[in-house]
């Protein structure tokens, strides 16, 4: 079994447990052999009371014996010693010090004082121990201590309707034997609480007088004293533009007893109302005769405000003492008061003027030949009509021969004193046309006129290409005739009658023809070499009586004959490549024989040729040529070779 006991002891007792004398308090564990032969285990709690020994003292007076001391009767003073159980019900040892005391009549001796107090937040006050111990001040008694003495005050509490007052009070002291006495004396109440006001902020306008009221209520949210408020005062409640901003008013709250507490309240005046001006009319006047300006009677400006106009100014306009230009006139004014209202004033100022008719400069004769596009004339002087401003314009043209101009236009600036007259002739028109240009001024309707001439004569007409003949090709060693004929509308043509044409030949590049092609009687012979083989860009000139030209390219390509044998074992060596610009070829196998050198770029035009008499290694400088790809053509012993250079420069 597993089992759980409690016990208790008094203090100085032991607990036999099992095995175990307990002397105190605890938790124990013991092992029993049941009735079985078992073992069980059993917890024991031991609980250990205390045993007291007490000393007291106790005074009597004679009539009180005899005095109970547990089962004892005391009827003298001493000491004496009794046992008593405790609540624990351990033994507890009491010795008694008696005193006895012999009877007393004799009432307190009673000294009674004025005293003064202050009502409280709630307009209540009740006396309180040291009140009533001031009261008493020097009060005693032959047996009782003060703090025995039982004391009654009448009255005790005071109120609002006793502040301000001396109130008479009666006050009994009856002492630990019953024995009484009585005096009476004043309590003075005071109300020193101050009364409680809020305050709250707020704003006025002002208003077209410049003036602004607020009454009191408006000035506090509330104002309370629990013996009642007397009045609210306010320092101020009438405001002017001299208050303009924020002002603080103090607000004074005082209750019945003259307390009095303030708050303040912030103010703030604000104007909102703008000035004001007088209107004002436009203003009409007339420049005199070559005036560009006029001097006006300019009006008194007059402006209005509940408070002050700060500023009155031009923003504006050019003001009273100014000459106005012809035209209209914008004059515009602005007011400010100290609170930064403002309000505009515009008025116009018209100014009119005398106009004369507008002008220009003559324009001189124009000669221009056949097939000329588009003919400018600049036109100078241009007045139309005002020296004081730029008046609209018209420009038009009248033709006696309508069939030379397909169109025209005028391309002016108002206020300018040129312009561009474009003139786009009819196209393969001749002939003459008298042109009179007209000027207008549309504002008053005033005209100006001038003459020039217009000639177009006729031009030559260049030749042209009709059909190109076809590029040629010939092999090396053979003779090439090829007629070109001059002849109109063959190769090229001219629309012009009785004009002829002639032919001449030159290399497309500017450069100078081989010795081996010439071209005489519009015809083209050619006899190249071997070494002459590729293809050559030509250009065919056809040129009529007053030099005008045309052109048409030609490409006359020398292959080589069937009897030149390539050879792949032709080894020779090219390096570097890519090259920077130089090239070295290494002829090491057939020294001292001759071998011609060709490089071509990637459109197939030469750019080098140059015959070698071999060596070792021959350099080809290609340094002056750009990056990109070149054909190098070695003829050698009636052998060719071809290899792609690549030039790569350095970035």
């Amino acid at each position: 079994y597993n089992h759980t006991d409690v016990a208790s002891i008094c203090g100085g007792e032991s607990f036999v447990f099992g095995k175990q004398t307990l002397t105190t308090a605890g938790e124990y564990e013991e092992t029993f052999t049941s009735v079985h032969g078992c073992d069980s285990t059993v917890m024991l709690t031991l609980t250990a009371f205390p045993v007291y020994d007490v000393f007291e003292t106790v005074t009597v007076y004679e009539d009180d014996l005899p005095y109970q001391f547990g089962t004892q009767s005391l009827t003298v003073e001493g000491e004496f010693i009794g046992n008593f159980y405790s609540v624990t019900g351990c033994d507890s040892i009491v010795t008694l010090s008696l005193i006895v005391k012999p009877e007393d009549n004799i009432p307190p001796d009673i000294v009674c004082n004025p005293i003064e107090v202050s009502l409280n937040s709630s307009g209540q006050y009740v006396l309180v121990e040291a009140d009533i111990s001031t009261i008493l001040e020097g009060t005693t008694d032959n047996d009782s201590e003060f703090d025995e003495l039982l004391i009654e005050v009448t009255p005790s509490s005071f109120s609002c309707e006793h502040a301000g007052l001396e109130i008479p009070v009666l006050v009994t002291v009856t002492d630990i034997r019953g024995n009484e006495n009585i005096c009476s004396t004043t309590v003075k109440v005071k109300d020193q609480t101050l009364p409680r006001i809020s305050c709250k902020n707020i704003n006025v306008i002002l208003d077209e007088n410049g003036l602004a009221s607020l009454s009191k209520n408006e000035l506090y949210t509330s104002a309370f004293d629990a013996c009642g408020i007397a009045n609210v005062t306010v320092s101020r409640q009438q405001f002017s533009c001299s208050y303009l901003g924020t002002n603080n008013v103090i607000v004074r709250a005082t209750d019945n007893n003259n307390n009095s507490r303030t708050c303040t309240s912030v103010v703030t005046v604000t104007d909102n109302l703008s000035p004001v001006f007088e209107p004002v009319a436009d203003q009409i006047a007339e420049a005199d005769a070559g005036e560009c300006f006029a001097k006006i009677d300019y009006p008194e400006i007059i402006v209005y405000d509940n408070c002050n106009v700060e500023e009155l100014f031009l923003i504006e306009g050019l003001g009273p003492d100014a000459e106005f230009p012809i035209g209209t006139s914008r004059e515009r004014w602005v007011a400010t008061d100290g609170s930064g209202n403002s309000d505009t004033l515009s008025f116009e100022v018209i100014v009119s003027a005398n106009y004369t008719e507008p002008s220009l400069n003559t324009i001189s004769d124009i000669i221009v030949s056949e097939g000329t596009e588009t003919v400018s004339v600049q036109i100078s002087g241009i007045f139309d009509g005002s020296l004081c401003e730029n008046l609209p314009l018209e420009f038009d043209l009248v033709f006696t021969n309508k069939s030379l101009v397909e169109t025209f236009s005028v391309n002016y600036f108002p206020g300018e004193s040129t312009a561009e007259l474009l003139l786009v002739l009819t196209e393969n028109s001749i002939g003459e046309s008298l042109i009179t240009l007209i000027l207008k001024n549309t504002q008053t309707n005033e005209e100006f006129s001038t003459e020039f001439s217009l000639v177009v004569s006729a031009v030559n007409h260049p030749p042209f290409l009709v059909e190109a003949p076809e590029n040629m090709e010939m092999k090396a060693g053979d003779t090439l005739i090829v007629l070109l004929s001059s002849e109109k509308g063959v190769i090229f043509d001219d629309t012009d009658e009785n004009d002829s044409l002639y032919f001449s030949l030159a290399m497309e590049d500017g450069s100078e023809m081989p010795e081996w092609m010439r071209f005489m009687n519009d015809s083209l012979v050619a006899h190249p070499s071997i070494s002459d083989t590729g293809c050559y860009k030509l250009l065919l000139i056809a040129t009529d009586l007053k030099g005008g030209e045309a052109y048409c390219p030609l490409t006359l390509c020398v292959s080589i004959p069937s009897r030149i044998q390539y050879m792949s074992d032709f080894e020779i060596k090219v390096y570097p490549n890519p090259t920077s610009g130089i090239v070295y070829i290494d002829f090491s196998k057939y020294t001292g024989q001759r071998a011609e050198i060709s490089v071509a770029d990637i459109l197939g035009k030469e750019i080098l040729r140059k015959v070698y008499s071999s060596e070792e290694r021959i350099e080809v400088d290609l340094s002056d040529r750009a990056t990109g790809i070149y054909f190098l053509k070695v003829l050698f012993n009636r052998q060719e070779i071809n290899h792609k250079l690549i030039i790569k420069r350095n970035p």
